[in-house]
């Protein structure tokens, strides 16, 4: 995924008490953030940081 930290900025900004997003620098090199959708699932978008 390209633009994680825009797309961590637009659904943060939303009120959805359940997702959460969480974003942090994973130490194999990508940039993470997870989200918690309606049914308790979490899921995981990365983006690579070596460039």
């Amino acid at each position: 995924m390209n633009g994680i930290d825009n797309y961590y900025q637009e659904i943060s900004c939303r009120d959805y008490p359940f997702m959460n997003p969480q974003i942090e620098d994973a130490s194999w090199g990508a940039r993470l953030m997870i989200v918690i959708d309606p049914f308790g699932n979490k899921i995981m978008f990365n983006e690579s940081t070596d460039r």
